[in-house]
């Protein structure tokens, strides 16, 4: 039997608040269907645009995320700025829950939309259109060739599943259902045939084969769990591997933590690479650069192979509530926001976006 603790259990409203967002009820157990939720209008954004939108105006009376949440933020060390021109290149209306991307060779951005359960495909001149509908929550994202591979599940819950979706026609396979993880969350492709994931909730980092589904838990720290009953604050967070090494953020606990990989592809010895630094996800650069969004403080940070910090946009870059990067394939770094549902700047949650950063 599968046994919750008490934190766990608190951890378990998160779904109700998020099903209630678009009107649906969490059900199942990570099974993937093509579902008859209403298409929002294609729309391509303006920037500094506001709230003017009708159809954004209807969501804040419909949504309860759209008035934001207001959080307990873990302490998190100033950065030197240098903030670089920002554009944004599609919006959706206020409460939306904007958690993760992947980019494409065509130029266009594949974005999961955790409160509508979807998938959207965001073309480079920022129209949008539904990519892939689904029956629960899609989180982390990860490229891997010809496929894009979603975490699907319903955070705080057990059955969590992972699928991949053809990059051609959207058609999809189920690669493998986890039952004991209570919240899939950041995902990177792992050496030829896998990836890792981490269990924001467990505190520990899976790996998954892609090609007969098997699983094992490929790393497990104290220091990638939770601190509190917090429901809205991670543990183990964003990942991203290199053919060494392995970053984790971890959110909560505010730490950037690096891990070997061994020869035979295990976990080796850990340690911290930032403290005092509170990250959601993360993208590393050919240098060695890591750009990091930190979700709750509105930024993206440049991070040094030392650990020094470089905040590179702010809320004037639009970055309330930045949850993810990629890197484009014109150089440019591409950022998913929420527009500020946990701790929103000044009380007011914005829309959540799609912007486009120039880091070159």
């Amino acid at each position: 039997m599968l046994r919750v603790s008490r934190m766990q259990k608190e951890l378990i409203p998160l779904v109700a608040v998020v099903s209630l967002a678009v009107g649906l009820q969490a059900a199942g157990c990570g099974q993937a269907e093509e579902r008859g939720l209403p298409e929002e209008p294609e729309q391509r954004a303006v920037a500094g645009s506001g709230n003017q939108n009708p159809d954004i105006q209807g969501a804040e009376a419909a949504n309860p995320l759209a008035a934001g949440i207001a959080i307990e933020r873990p302490p998190h060390a100033a950065a030197e700025v240098a903030h670089r021109e920002a554009t944004v290149l599609a919006e959706w209306p206020v409460g939306t829950f904007v958690e993760n991307l992947v980019a494409l060779a065509d130029g266009s951005f594949l974005v999961s939309v955790v409160t509508a359960k979807r998938i959207d495909r965001v073309s480079a001149d920022g129209s949008r259109a539904v990519f892939a509908q689904f029956e629960h929550e899609p989180t982390g994202l990860s490229r891997v060739g010809d496929e894009v591979i979603v975490n699907l599940g319903a955070p705080g819950q057990p059955g969590w599943a992972l699928w991949g979706l053809s990059l051609a026609d959207g058609e999809r396979r189920s690669i493998a259902e986890i039952p004991e993880a209570l919240f899939l969350n950041g995902s990177t492709p792992f050496g030829d045939r896998s990836v890792l994931v981490t269990d924001s909730i467990l505190g520990q980092v899976f790996q998954v084969d892609l090609l007969d589904g098997s699983y094992r838990v490929w790393w497990r720290d104290e220091r990638l769990g939770k601190i509190s009953e917090d429901r809205w604050m991670p543990g183990a967070n964003g990942i991203a591997a290199t053919e060494n090494e392995v970053f984790v953020a971890s959110t909560e606990r505010a730490l950037l933590l690096r891990v070997e990989i061994q020869p035979n592809g295990s976990a080796g010895a850990a340690g911290v690479l930032g403290e005092q630094l509170v990250g959601d996800d993360l993208v590393l650069a050919a240098d060695g650069t890591i750009y990091l969004t930190t979700n709750v403080y509105n930024q993206v940070l440049a991070v040094s192979e030392d650990g020094s910090r470089r905040e590179l946009a702010g809320v004037d870059q639009f970055m309330n509530g930045a949850t993810a990067a990629a890197l484009a394939p014109d150089g440019h770094l591409v950022v998913t926001t929420t527009g500020g549902i946990l701790a929103p700047v000044d009380g007011v949650v914005q829309p959540a976006k799609l912007v486009r950063l120039k880091i070159s």
